[in-house]
């Protein structure tokens, strides 16, 4: 067959009708051959060519400076063998543009059995490759960020795993092309850094979306790789490496802040100079990309001691960053020691100023117990002789709703050896149930609880079987009457 007309009628029909890119050769296997006799519409479209353009010249006009060596050789080697082949490379466009393509080669024989020709049907996969790495490059991303979220205790080797994770992932999307350098800055230390030192030719900004926080990942690609460079790829690329450091700081953030706040309490648990011991725990959420913005606090004042527990709301960077200015206003108002409805008043305007929406519960003590204030926070629970109650309060509406609201302040008596319970609804909520059903559980188990150390019952509260697959972390802060001023 030296050309179409060589076809039977029937068979060239239904190759020029055929999507499947074809090309027929002879089959000479050394250059200048082999020859093309015959292509369909199909390969032409794959071509940008005309059949004028391609018939009488080589295959060998597919390839360009990625085309893979080793591919070609072993595809020589199976033809030489009368073999089919069936492989990828890349090959490129009439107008120089590269594609990954996958083919099929048969080696067509005559009566004999001698080979004389080749059919060989191509097929443009660059877009599934491309989207199979994009997926791969998150799934490795999600891995490391694991791995980074294990040992958020060290910021330095947990910033490490997550930038190298983002280094093999930005690998992936790049197909294995050039170098690549990631670089996370953080307020922990030294810039974490990864991969060699590259020229960069492309650079990502990952967009963190705070100033203590930035990415930046440099590739340093030759003209011909950044040709097979996919741009929705790298996309998604940033999307997702910006979103797994931003989680990982928060954590980091949020394990210190708490960590900070148990080391201010070392010592809590003995009777204190205001009478009272104090127990907390904190469990981060066990959904390692939904760090949240739960905080407790204990504020030393002229009116003495103030107990605060919140939930800001959201979760990741912007949940923590909110938790951390909320703190340090609630500090500021209830230090000075002005009265307890006024202080929450200002904590509703700032929150409401600043776009921070968070639940807060205030307790002071009084002569005979405490006053108790919520801005939508869960009711505390009150064990007293035994016997666990949930306090009957009216909340007030979540800092930073309306601009401007009356809190109403709730009086119990509380007597020596009371203990009062604070938890942000991470210790109550599930996903099938209404939260008055923890709430009663909640109530139970203090109830059952009696007798029993602070630090103990701590433990027992905390142990409570909770839906874990909901991505909120717990607190909770037990408050015991020592001695009465």
């Amino acid at each position: 067959m030296r050309n179409q007309s060589d076809l039977s009628p029937i068979l060239a029909a239904a190759l020029l009708q055929s999507t499947t890119s074809s090309c027929i050769t002879d089959a000479e296997l050394e250059q200048p051959g082999p020859t093309i006799v015959f292509v369909n519409d199909a390969y032409c479209n794959l071509m940008i060519a005309t059949r004028e353009d391609v018939v009488g010249r080589t295959p060998r006009i597919m390839q360009g400076p990625l085309t893979d060596r080793a591919v070609l050789d072993r595809l020589k080697e199976a033809l030489k063998a009368g073999e089919t082949f069936e492989g990828e490379t890349i090959n490129y466009r009439s107008d120089g543009r590269p594609f990954i393509n996958k083919w099929r080669i048969d080696p067509i024989r005559d009566q004999a059995g001698t080979v004389t020709h080749f059919a060989a049907a191509q097929q443009d996969v660059t877009a599934l490759r491309t989207f199979e790495a994009a997926s791969r490059a998150s799934r490795v991303i999600d891995q490391a960020s694991r791995e980074a979220l294990a040992v958020t205790n060290q910021p330095g080797a947990a910033l490490t795993y997550l930038a190298t994770g983002i280094l093999e992932a930005a690998e992936m999307v790049l197909f294995g092309y050039g170098h690549v350098n990631v670089m996370i800055s953080h307020p922990f230390g030294d810039d974490t850094i990864v991969g060699g030192v590259v020229r960069p030719v492309r650079e990502l900004e990952l967009a963190i979306g705070t100033p203590a926080v930035g990415g930046r990942i440099r590739v340093e690609l030759s003209r011909a790789e950044a040709a097979m460079v996919d741009e929705s790829a790298l996309e998604v690329l940033e999307v997702r490496a910006s979103s797994a450091i931003a989680m990982l700081v928060a954590a980091i953030v949020d394990r210190q802040m708490v960590g900070e706040f148990e080391r201010q309490l070392v010592g809590a648990a003995s009777e204190t100079a205001d009478g009272f011991r104090i127990a907390v725990r904190h469990e981060p959420s066990l959904d390692s990309m939904e760090i949240s913005g739960d905080w407790l606090d204990v504020v030393e004042g002229a009116s003495g001691t103030t107990f605060v527990i919140g939930d800001v709301a959201g979760h990741g960077v912007e949940a923590v960053v909110g938790m951390a200015r909320l703190r340090s206003a609630v500090e500021v108002v209830f230090a000075t020691g002005g009265p307890m409805r006024d202080g929450i008043v200002e904590l509703n305007r700032f929150c409401f100023n600043h776009s921070i929406f968070s639940t807060l519960l205030v307790i002071r003590p009084w002569d005979h117990g405490f006053e108790i204030v919520s801005a939508g926070h869960l009711p505390p629970v009150l064990v007293s002789d035994g016997i666990a109650t949930l306090v009957d309060i009216t909340p007030g509406p979540a800092l930073g709703s309306v601009p401007s609201v009356d809190y109403p302040i709730t009086r119990i008596e509380a007597g020596h050896g009371a203990v009062l319970a604070m938890f942000t609804d991470g210790l109550v909520e599930t996903r099938n149930t209404s939260i008055d059903v923890g709430l009663e559980e909640i109530r139970r188990l203090l109830s059952s609880g009696g007798g029993l150390d602070l630090e103990l019952l701590a433990d027992e509260v905390m142990g409570i079987e909770r839906d874990l697959s909901l991505p909120d972390d717990t607190s909770l802060m037990l408050v015991e009457v020592t001695r009465r001023r």
